[in-house]
């Protein structure tokens, strides 16, 4: 005690001064616990404080999952007894110690509304004093007290102690440090590749190992720091570390070699390796170069991994939760490092997926599958069970029910890489099981070790094409299996070669595994049987025979099942086919993220064009990214009903290759929720456009209806996240009906789909408009040659007059600008096909020095086997001419409307005639200012927004099928040469100083798409606007009533000059009682006189966009906010312009469900007035609604 206040004092500025003790008993806390904790303030600091620092001194030891109970009812406690008033649990620091200050935890919660609060927990054993090192510097350091420090900033520094992060990132440059100069002192192993896998494998077992001396179950002289204790040992007898002792470890202890009797007897045996328990299991079995002297390996390459791998760091073998977190090494980071680091997973576009997400995903899958429970709980209830874990409200028969259903659920990971889905649903199944257990009365019935054996025996599955990243995952799980079991004696681990499997989850045609059962019924019953053993047979010499039977089994099996080779799921796990409705519970999923030409390269075109093309007739396209065919397979291994939760590229929403996809996934499942995180980096180590994709796979007789999932577009990853359940409840909306219909699917709210299916009725394509007529600009393949500078140009031409000719003024992607085009003197030598390039001396000498690197490539040149080909791609063309075909060159004299490929912001302007472009630039040949004018307002870049694929920086990617989709409204010849007229002005100006132009184009833009109704025949701007101005005057005319309220403004208090939230309060009222009457409208901008006012103040209170569209916007953001359910479809608002100002039009229809303000209050119209109901009128009302 008086050393840690010793170095709180000293190190941390901390003036520890003991007071307040007092004394509990554990058992009271828990419920399971014993003995008693006595807590005092040890820190009394400044009254502005942002925290209370307790002391909490366990007189027995406790376990990390039991503290979160202890410290929450402790909290509870201190609350009953007036302690510490108005301190919420977040802004307590527990120091708890135990053992006689052996152990030492610093545990703070994070309080988070509607939820159980996070715990995260840092600290050290006294046993490792060389682990305090590294916690001294990523934790206890930012807990220094600086007298004087803001409050804010002083919470926001100390929260830094409890962040993991610092930890991961430490560890993963140790990790890979130490694990690079290891493999290089392997010796007995030439080839790459293997001697790699071998030292993963070597890093694997004394990870485990490390894992294991937290248990205490390994002993060396005594000694429970084992590696350390066997390797002092090693070295006062100049011994090799590996051979001599590391070599008896593993497979003359902790595994068998091969069923081969051991030369030593047993107590030499003990002498070399001490006492260890016979795991079994895999891990330890011998593989190629296990072999005793097989391999050399040096001593410092152990030093390296004890001394600066394993001592700095503390390890804890209990895998942190979502709501827990121990500031630590557990096994969860070695999958974050395996992925990250070691194999090169991202080249295969494997990228980890972070905990939460993951608990997120296997969550909403739980629900999916609870809330078919027979004789379970209802939705609510299950919701609250899986979400936060409350069992508040379960029966008892209810309880039994969810946990015979959680037995016979089968979940599945098609890509499974170091197993973050098996292990966070493992943690949800086994949370879950524990907490029904008690609420089912038989908390008894089995113990912590049994419930995760069962899960894990039956539930959970995995595939990866990676084998080392199967040994990963099958080590996570054994590690979270082992720490349950208490004792010093453990039970050997299962054997899980047939749960996690090695294999291609794209291979293997799809066949009716159902229609096969009756023949394939007793063969899959023995198969299944056979594993079932294998799955505990922890005999070598029978595990052996039982392989051999398995695989002939299986063999009998694909024979008889007519399979074609690949990874037969069917075959492979054919005992969850032979359930009732066939087929995976769940599938979850963070597929690999390989585009196409990935594709190719990494498997070549056999794979890509044959065998995926017949694996995926429904969805395969040239183009698809590899994660396509991953849907597509997940939905063949789901049975009806089950759920697909995948975190993939959001690509193929909008993409060309995703249509079939969409199609696919439409016409098959139900969509429950998509999560989108646009360019976040979700994955610190790319950009992958990620979005939360969760379905459920319809049953046959449900048919096809419409599709209502909820929609969340992520805008930050700031809190909530990374609680991605409070993200969707702050931000989702359902999506309309029809936003997701066959192939076409709009992810927008509802007024925005309104409007984009208005903008495409009674108009024509811009495809169509413009004949097809939509060109590419120039590929070179080597810009480096063929684009020059305008001092080049000049001295081309000094040396060859000619070279004029063929040289070119050229615009790139980056000079295309709003209205205008950037000269940024860059040319372009245009030998296009069929040049004569000895008419051209100058030109052709200058493209020589490049010729190697212009070289098209052989059609027979064959990659794998030759390499890289270090010219141009194969095509049709000579060394000296330009990549691209441009048969319609031509257009490049003509003067064009051109816009850039990759487009970060709306940017269409009118280039002169001559003017060539790269091919980061489309061009629409003509001079046609009326669309030129149409594609550089607000309602053209809103619909290109919801059509084009989002890019990194939210730029679009403005291929030819979005583009050529914007819809060209009707214009009479007045609109249009109103229009091209605002846009020669906005030309000439070259795009500066044009906002009311713009403004003006905007305005008639809006009404040529929304301005009359469908087939009406044409009206022009001016006219509309004056009967709308005739239209507002007559309602005014006829006064305030029921269906009519007069408002001078929204928010600006004309009286006391000033914002006033109350004017604001009192239009939604307004709204809220035209809803639950019978509609009406509301005219914002005219006094109750009836005088014009205009919304000229209301503009400015706006934000930045200080106009109608910011008013607009403003207002259905307080109407979506404040009324529930949401009006979709029943509010109209539109503009119209008076000499005075602007007036708003908001038309309300009638709702068919009561409308409620701020969840709580309803109004009604009565009259001219808006009414509050309240009591048994209220009552009245909506038992009224209901009739």
């Amino acid at each position: 005690r008086e050393s840690l206040f010793r170095f709180l004092k000293e190190k941390l500025n901390w003036e520890v001064q003991p007071e307040d003790p007092f004394t509990y008993d554990v058992a009271a806390l828990d419920g399971t616990g014993c003995g008693q904790v006595r807590v005092s303030q040890i820190v009394p600091f400044q009254s502005d404080a942002p925290f209370v620092i307790l002391l909490a001194e366990f007189e027995n030891d406790f376990r990390r999952t039991t503290l979160r109970e202890i410290l929450k009812n402790l909290k509870q406690q201190m609350r009953r007894e007036g302690r510490y008033p108005g301190t919420g649990l977040e802004d307590i620091i527990l120091i708890c110690t135990s053992g006689q200050y052996r152990h030492v935890r610093f545990a703070h919660f994070e309080e988070r509304e509607g939820r159980q609060p996070s715990l995260a927990v840092f600290g050290w054993d006294r046993d490792d004093p060389e682990k305090t090192r590294t916690v001294r510097e990523l934790n206890l350091s930012k807990l220094e007290y600086r007298p004087g420090e803001e409050p804010g900033e002083w919470r926001r520094r100390w929260m830094e102690a409890w962040d993991v992060s610092a930890v991961t990132k430490a560890f993963y440059r140790t990790y890979r440090d130490v694990f690079e100069r290891v493999e290089a002192m392997v010796q007995g192993i030439p080839d790459d590749e293997k001697r790699r896998l071998f030292t993963q494998r070597l890093f694997n077992r004394l990870l485990f190992i490390q894992f294991l001396e937290k248990k205490g179950w390994l002993l060396f002289q005594g000694r429970t720091g084992y590696l350390r204790a066997l390797r002092e040992a090693s070295r006062k007898k100049d011994e090799n570390f590996y051979r001599d002792r590391l070599y008896w470890v593993f497979f003359h202890g902790l595994g068998r070699a091969g069923g081969i009797h051991s030369p030593l007897s047993e107590p030499e045996l003990e002498e070399r390796r001490g006492c260890v328990p016979f795991l079994g299991g895999g891990l330890f079995e011998m593989e190629e170069g296990d072999e005793q002297d097989a391999v050399s390996i040096p001593d410092e390459a152990f030093d390296a991994i004890l001394n600066e791998l394993f001592a700095p760091y503390n390890f804890t073998i209990t895998e942190s939760a979502p709501d827990d977190v121990e500031v630590a090494v557990d096994p969860e980071m070695l999958g974050k490092v395996f992925e990250e680091l070691v194999t090169g997973r991202h080249e295969t576009g494997s990228y980890y997926t972070p905990r939460p997400i993951v608990a997120f995903m296997c969550r909403e899958a739980l629900k999916g599958y609870l809330q078919d429970t027979p004789g379970g709980p209802d939705r609510e209830k299950v919701a609250r069970l899986v979400d936060h874990h409350q069992v508040e409200g379960i029966t008892v028969p209810e309880a039994k029910a969810l946990l015979s259903r959680l037995r016979e659920m089968r979940v599945v990971d098609p890509a499974c890489g170091s197993g973050a889905y098996l292990l966070g649903m493992l943690y949800e199944l086994f949370t879950l099981t524990r907490l029904l257990d008690t609420q089912a009365e038989q908390a008894t019935a089995r113990d912590d070790y049994q419930r995760k054996l069962q899960i894990i025996q039956d539930c959970l599955y995995g595939v990866d094409l990676d084998p080392f990243a199967i040994n990963i995952a099958r080590l996570r799980l054994w590690l979270s299996l082992v720490v349950e079991y208490e004792g010093t004696d453990p039970e050997p681990l299962p054997n899980l070669d047939f749960k996690l499997e090695v294999g291609d989850s794209l291979t293997g045609e799809w066949v009716d595994a159902k229609g096969q059962q009756n023949t394939l019924s007793g063969q899959i019953k023995e198969f299944a049987g056979k594993k079932a053993q294998f799955l505990t047979e922890h005999d070598y010499s029978r595990k052996q025979e039982l392989r051999k039977e398995i695989q002939e089994l299986r063999e009998e099996i694909r024979r008889q099942a007519q399979a074609t080779g690949g990874f037969e799921w069917q075959v492979e796990f054919a005992e969850v086919w032979e359930r009732p409705q066939g087929g995976f519970d769940a599938v979850l999923a963070n597929p690999p993220y390989i585009r196409q030409e990935g594709i190719l390269q990494r498997f070549g075109e056999d794979y890509k064009n044959r065998l995926l093309k017949s694996a995926f007739p429904e969805v395969w396209t040239g183009k698809a990214d590899i994660y396509v065919y991953f849907y597509a397979r997940a939905v063949q291994l789901l049975r009806p009903g089950g759920t697909l939760a995948f975190i993939s590229s959001n690509k193929w929403f909008r993409a060309d290759y995703g249509q079939k996809l969409r199609e696919y996934i439409a016409r098959r499942c139900d969509i429950q929720s998509i999560t989108d995180f646009g360019d976040l980096p979700v994955f610190e180590s790319a950009t992958a456009y990620p979005m939360i994709f969760i379905a459920r796979k319809r049953r046959a007789a449900e048919g096809q209806g419409a599709q209502n999932p909820v929609f969340t577009q992520v805008k930050s990853l700031e809190p909530p996240y990374p609680d991605v359940l409070a993200l969707v409840e702050e931000s989702g909306f359902r999506l309309p009906e029809d936003a997701i219909r066959g192939d076409r699917w709009t992810l927008a709210d509802f007024e925005t789909i309104r409007m984009l299916r208005r903008m495409e009725t009674d108009t024509v394509p811009l495809g169509e408009y413009v004949k097809g007529k939509i060109y590419y600009g120039i590929k070179t393949g080597c810009n480096e040659a063929f684009v020059i500078d305008g001092k080049r140009r000049a001295e081309l031409i000094a040396e060859d007059p000619n070279s004029e000719e063929i040289i070119k003024p050229l615009a790139e992607g980056k000079d295309i600008g709003r209205w205008h085009i950037r000269d940024r003197d860059r040319w372009l030598i245009f030998t296009r096909r069929g040049a004569d390039i000895d008419a051209y001396p100058a030109v052709k000498a200058h493209l020589s020095r490049w010729r190697t690197r212009l070289e098209p490539r052989p059609p027979d040149w064959d990659v794998r086997s030759r390499g890289r080909w270090q010219g141009r791609a194969p095509g049709n063309y000579e060394w000296f001419e330009i990549q691209g075909d441009t048969a319609y060159h031509r257009e490049f004299e003509k003067p064009k409307i051109v816009y850039q490929e990759i487009a970060a912001s709306q940017a269409f302007a009118l280039a002169a005639p001559g003017l060539y472009l790269n091919n980061k630039v489309f061009m629409i040949p003509g001079q046609d200012l009326f669309l030129l004018g149409l594609l550089n307002s607000k309602l053209v870049w809103l619909f290109l927004a919801h059509r084009c694929s989002l890019l990194q920086g939210n730029a679009f990617a403005m291929q030819k099928p979005y583009v050529t989709s914007i819809p060209i409204p009707r214009a009479s010849e007045a609109d249009r040469a109103a229009i091209e007229e605002l846009a020669q002005k906005c030309l000439d100006a070259k795009g500066e100083g044009c906002e009311e132009w713009e403004r003006e184009i905007d305005d008639r833009v809006h009404f040529l798409y929304f301005g009359r109704s469908p087939g009406e025949p044409l009206r022009d701007f001016q006219e509309a606007m004056k009967l709308r101005r005739e239209e507002v005057l007559q309602l005014v005319a006829h006064g305030e009533g029921k269906r009519l309220e007069l408002k001078e403004s929204l928010e600006w208090d004309t009286r006391e000059a000033r914002p006033n939230r109350e004017l604001v309060r009192s239009v939604l009222k307004t709204v809220c009682g035209f809803l639950n009457t019978t509609g009406g409208t509301l005219l914002i901008g005219i006094s109750d006189a009836g005088e014009v006012k205009g919304l000229k103040e209301d503009y400015q209170l706006c934000g930045k966009a200080r106009n109608k569209d910011g008013f607009e916007l403003r207002l259905r953001d307080l109407i979506e906010k404040h009324l529930e359910p949401q009006p979709y479809g029943l509010i109209e608002v539109t503009f119209v312009p008076f000499p005075e100002g602007d007036v708003c039009r908001v038309d309300v229809s009638p709702s068919s469900r009561p409308m409620w303000l701020d969840r709580k209050e309803l109004y009604i119209r009565e009259g001219n007035h808006t009414v509050r109901l309240e009591g048994p009128s209220l009552g009245q009302w909506l038992e009224g609604k209901k009739g």
